[in-house]
């Protein structure tokens, strides 16, 4: 694939991103490389679903969004941990549709 068909397609699913999940959405923003811009919606995210929905797929969602975000910021102190929760959050004893990554 050449590099400007790439480039096509990157640009388009970004657009799709921006269109359905809205341009402040943690996954749009990370999209772009938007690190810094991500992590306090983010970690909203996250708060919110841990208050919500402690044992949900979506606050481990939350949770690797926060710690993509942070992790991209170069704070891997506070983001490693948050990411090695998700997978521990996710480990095959936890049923299939807990850790689904895709948002509905």
């Amino acid at each position: 694939m050449s590099d400007g068909l790439a480039e096509n397609y990157a640009e388009q699913a970004l657009a799709g991103r921006r269109r359905v999940l809205g341009p402040e959405n943690p996954d749009t923003l990370l999209s772009q490389g938007k690190f810094a811009e991500s992590e306090p919606v983010a970690r909203e995210a996250l708060e919110a679903e841990k208050k919500a929905r402690p044992n949900d797929w979506q606050r481990y969602r939350s949770a690797s969004l926060l710690g993509a975000s942070l992790s991209g910021e170069k704070n891997y102190a506070e983001g490693g941990p948050l990411l090695l929760e998700v997978t521990r959050g996710c480990s095959p004893s936890k049923t299939a549709s807990m850790c689904l990554t895709a948002s509905t």
